[in-house]
């Protein structure tokens, strides 16, 4: 399937399903390295909470040969929302985003006129986002040193926001040029639709209810990752520093990349 950005066919996507699948999952490969190689397909994958789906669209998972699901939801968030795999690894990096992003976004959501607001602390909240996660992709990148752990599946609840900022830092880290990540990142906008009671909300309202608001958090926008990024260069001085400061081992670098690139 074509990913679309900006108004532009950025790639072929390989695995935006259909709506009635897990939702935001696709295959990470493909994407151009810096140096010519591209991600190999079939490695990493990345998706929204798949538990939330039916047992037919879950089954899919079976079809790509998992080893290992790493979860970056919250125990809170997992509380009746676990999916047990057989004969696949489930390793739990939370990344406590959601209470975060309530917090930051209290008394805004149904304010009126208040969606660039709304952007504003997103982006703040993705580049805090930044400092909550060392440990957790710090492990995480550890672990996609062994070559047991493939494939791999990334999830937090949309795949988009915790899922979307794990996948760039591991792109970053071995190369992937700047545009890709960042088209990449913004395929969930394909995949991630508004709830269909924010829509309703609108109709009773007489479009008076602030559905633009809802879209500032539900979509992902390009000043939101370039605000995880430019923290990671300012504040850590660069995605190896930065990874470092998360127990990921020196020297690692070359050796994620001969797992995960072509050639």
């Amino acid at each position: 399937m074509l990913c679309c950005v900006g108004g532009e066919i950025s790639r072929a996507k390989k695995g935006i399903m259909a709506p009635d699948s897990i939702v935001n999952l696709r295959d990470c490969g493909g994407l151009p390295a810096s140096d010519g190689r591209r991600l190999r397909y079939g490695r990493l994958y990345r998706a929204g909470d798949p538990s939330r789906t039916r047992a037919a669209a879950r089954r899919q998972l079976q079809t790509l040969g998992l080893r290992t699901r790493v979860d970056l939801r919250s125990a809170r968030e997992r509380r009746g929302h676990e999916l047990p795999l057989a004969g696949v690894r489930t390793v739990h990096l939370p990344i406590a985003l959601a209470e975060l992003t309530r917090k930051r976004l209290r008394g805004l959501l149904l304010k009126r006129d208040a969606a660039e607001a709304i952007a504003a602390v997103m982006a703040s909240v993705y580049a805090e986002m930044v400092d909550l996660a060392i440990a957790p992709l710090g492990a995480l990148l550890q672990l996609l040193l062994d070559p047991r752990s493939y494939p791999v599946l990334i999830h937090c609840r949309a795949g988009k926001d915790r899922t979307g900022l794990a996948c760039a830092v591991i792109q970053l880290a071995v190369g992937v040029t700047p545009e890709a990540i960042l088209q990449d990142y913004l395929c969930s906008n394909d995949a991630v639709a508004l709830p269909v009671w924010l829509t309703a909300l609108r109709l009773l309202s007489l479009g008076r209810f602030p559905t633009r608001n809802f879209e500032m958090l539900y979509a992902v926008q390009p000043r939101y990752l370039l605000a995880a990024l430019e923290r990671i260069g300012t504040v850590y001085g660069g995605v190896t520093a930065y990874l470092a400061r998360g127990g990921f081992p020196e020297g690692g670098l070359a050796r994620l990349q001969a797992q995960l690139l072509e050639g």
